[in-house]
């Protein structure tokens, strides 16, 4: 567990005598964590899920739909993800579903970016679609997988490529390496 963060509890309560669940109004937990003192403040609860022990729950691939095949260096490339079994759980909670992708440049070098959930003007709930978004760094070549999982499994697609061309853009803003009180791009 790791304090501070939001940590996903899982216990089997189905021994548990039904009539005793009926009234439950909370549910006192002991937490202990390893080189730690036992946890005696509160325990927050965000939600709780009922969920059936079956392994066919975890999301599926149905699509990877990219915007185009070629993206200037440091423009947005952006994909539309098509998932399956998915319905029904929390979209913002990594938990419930965690999509990603990782992006390997012309070099090898990898990056990790996770994916969202978006609803967009007019989409009623759950209407919304999953995406991710990356800028590369790099012309050239460029390779990714995506993964989607959660509680139940995981699924990551084949090797899919797209090409980074030359623009016109400016790199990603960091710290001056001349001088720390200032800003400067990347490039």
């Amino acid at each position: 567990l790791m304090p501070c963060w939001w940590n996903l509890l899982t216990w089997d309560m189905s021994r548990l005598p039904t009539n005793i669940l009926v009234d439950v109004d909370e549910i006192g937990v002991e937490l202990v964590w390893g080189n730690r003192d036992v946890w005696s403040g509160g325990v927050a609860v965000d939600s709780v899920s009922a969920l059936p022990k079956n392994a066919s729950l975890a999301p599926a691939l149905t699509s990877i739909t990219p915007a185009t095949n070629a993206v200037g260096r440091y423009q947005k490339y952006e994909i539309e993800i098509g998932l399956d079994n998915v319905q029904g759980l929390n979209p913002y909670d990594p938990h419930m579903v965690d999509l990603n992708a990782t992006f390997t440049s012309p070099s090898g070098r990898a990056w990790k970016v996770n994916g969202f959930y978006m609803e967009g003007e007019g989409d009623g709930p759950g209407a919304g679609r999953w995406k991710l978004r990356f800028a590369p760094d790099t012309v050239g070549s460029w390779t990714y997988r995506v993964q989607a999982g959660n509680a139940f499994g995981a699924v990551t697609s084949a090797v899919q490529n797209f090409t980074c061309v030359a623009s016109d853009r400016h790199g990603w803003i960091r710290v001056s390496d001349n001088n720390s009180n200032y800003f400067e791009c990347a490039d």
